[in-house]
This record gives structure tokens, sequence and C-alpha cells, in this order.
């Protein structure tokens, strides 16, 4: 079967699959295929009638000569070691599929390489926008080859000397996440914050959460996520819910929750409409810190900065973080219809870039 859409998948967290399967629910299932390292053991979240191609890692395996490798990465990539015979399959597979599939739209999400790779082979592709420092050669490269760029938030979350580059064929979509337009309009709110963690890593630990539970005594904390663990004891106020494959359920319930800078996290707190303190984490590209400036200047979230954060008064913070949501103004950081524009955007350009002979005689 010929498919139209294959979504490129990074493997690195969850936030880069949910997104591809959000805009793809907006597409005809038939036409969509999936492509990224690690689908195999996120294959139940990927509805059954969607194929997918679960691509060998590009990482160092064991039978990889790596130490001592001569050469460097150049300029115009960020990754492309010597000898390793995942990244060499994994470009196979993905060529395959380009040839297999001759009027293929490629919607990367994220890879500079992966994109490259598909403009020399002659395929057309879109590349997802995130926030960050990303003037480097590498990602100009992968913009200017694009038929089109989407950011997945509003022109309000941008600044035109980082996000607004290549603006003209940049879709600004709005935000989106599970969650849009789904939130309750009101909510029974208990005597509970929450501590939420994607799957991408945290700054969070159980140090964070002793001085945590050590300032809200009478407050019941509920951790959401795998948190990296330290010698310690994990306090008593504390609930522990691991991975939450729907957390909104406890989300709700809390007065406000405190999570890092995740896009995804970001925009399922905004959709469920709660008062968040954001804890901006360390990202490549400055992408958490980037994105929580935009918060901030647009007064939506209580930001606690890296240099803040072993001494903040989380009292305060939190209490910060309610008043701003009381207080919050007309911004929303979430569109219930950018969905519907991305799938209707991404049709119109296929339509447009696989306009045949035959087409132009009827």
């Amino acid at each position: 079967m010929p498919y139209k859409f294959c979504f490129y998948i990074h493997h690195h967290g969850s936030g880069h699959l949910m997104r591809a399967l959000s805009i793809a629910r907006h597409l005809p299932a038939a036409d969509v295929i999936f492509a990224g390292s690690g689908l195999e053991a996120r294959r139940a979240l990927i509805p059954a009638g969607l194929k997918w191609i679960d691509l060998p890692s590009d990482l160092p395996g064991a039978g990889d000569l790596l130490a001592g490798a001569p050469g460097t990465t150049p300029s115009f990539v960020h990754y492309a070691p010597y000898h390793i015979q995942g990244l060499k399959s994994r470009s196979l597979e993905l060529v395959s599929a380009f040839t297999a599939h001759p009027q293929l739209l490629l919607v990367v999400d994220v890879s500079v390489e992966v994109a490259l790779l598909a403009r020399l082979c002659g395929v057309p592709y879109v590349y997802i926008r995130q926030h960050g420092l990303r003037n480097d050669l590498p990602h100009r490269l992968a913009y200017e080859a694009a038929e089109m760029i989407i950011a997945p938030y509003a022109a309000e979350m941008a600044q035109p000397d980082q996000e607004g580059r290549f603006a003209e064929k940049t879709l600004f979509s709005g935000g989106f996440s599970r969650y849009t337009g789904m939130h309750a309009a009101s909510r029974q709110v208990l005597p509970r914050v929450a501590v939420f963690m994607g799957q991408g890593g945290t700054c969070f630990d159980e140090n964070f959460l002793l001085r945590l539970s050590a300032q809200l005594p009478a407050t019941e904390i509920h951790v959401i996520g795998r948190l990296p663990a330290v010698p310690g004891h994990r306090p008593a106020n504390c609930v522990f819910h691991q991975h939450l494959a729907d957390p909104s359920d406890v989300l709700l319930t809390c007065e406000a929750v405190i999570a890092n800078a995740g896009h995804n996290t970001v925009m399922e707190l905004a959709d469920l409409d709660l008062p968040f303190v954001c804890v901006p984490d360390s990202r490549p590209f400055k992408e958490q810190e980037t994105k929580a400036t935009h918060l901030e200047r647009l007064r939506v979230a209580r930001v606690v900065w890296p240099e803040e954060f072993v001494q903040a008064d989380w009292t305060a913070c939190l209490a910060d973080a309610i008043a701003l949501k009381e207080n919050e103004a007309a911004t929303r950081l979430t569109d219930p219809a950018a969905l519907g524009v991305i799938a209707r955007q991404l049709q119109a350009l296929h339509a447009t870039l696989f306009y045949t002979q035959t087409d132009r005689q009827s």
C-alpha cells in the first residue's frame, strides 16, 4: 500500500510519539506510517490499524568499532559517527521506504540527519520546530530545505531571532495535547500538589522531595513519573504513582503542579488549566530554558530557575502559581483547532507536491 505521510519519531522521551499520534488521528489512517527507534517497546500506544517501522538504533553497539575512530562530526550535522552498524541499517530502511512509497511526504520530529537524508533522496519533508537556540548550521540547513516548518505552539511563544527564523514557511499552529478541548469546567480540589515528570528525564530527585515535603507538611504530594533515586528515606506525605497512562485524574485534584518545561507537559497542564510551577531542566539548545522564558513573559507559570531551585520557598512559589492562574489574561497556550489546521496544511502540501501530469490534464 502506498503511504502519503511518514512520521519520523525521535526516540528520546515520549513527546515526539505523542505529538505524531495526535496529528495522525486527523489524517486518514491508511495514508500514514510511522518510523523510529524503539517503537516496538511502545507499540501499545499506537493504534492497531497504523503501520510502523521500528528502526535500528543509531547508538554504538557491542560489535561496533567506535573507540579511537578517526574523524570528527562535520559542522553541518549533529551526529554522524563512523562504524555504527545500526546507523547504516536504519538509513537503508528509511531509503527503502522512500523508494517503496514514491508519493511520500516525510514529517520529521526531529532529526537534522534524517531530514537531510530525505532531501538528498529527493523526498520532500516537513520539519517540526522546537523551542531553543537553534540558529546553528545543521538546524539552518534542515529548516532551509524543508517544504514547511510546523511550530506546535502559538506565535506568542516565539521570538524573531530564534523560533521566528524562516517565518515565511512556518505554521504556528497553536499548542495541543491529548487533553485539548477535554478539561473539566469544574473540579474537586484537595489539599495536595503534584510533582509531574515526563519520560525524557528530570532534575527532580528524592533530595528535592525531602525539601518540598518539609516545607509542606500538611500537604499530600503526589509524585507522577519515575523519580531518580538517591540514598535516603521517602517522605510520609508523598504518594508515588510511577508512570500513569493517564495522569489527569490525579492532576485535576491538585491545587497546583510542579513540573519541568517539556513541551507535552506544558501543553497538557495548559489544557487541564492547572496552576503551574515550572522548573526548566537542562536540555540541548536550551530548549526548556527558552520555553520557560516565554511562560514567564506571558505570566502563565511561576518559573523557578536553576539558581533558585535548591533554596526555593515552595509555599510561596505555589501561591504565586495559583495567583497567576486566578488572574490569567486571555493568553491561551493551546488551540482546539490546531490539529485540524495541521492536518489540512499537510494534505494541501501533499496535493501540491504530487500534482501529476494526469491531474493537469483532467
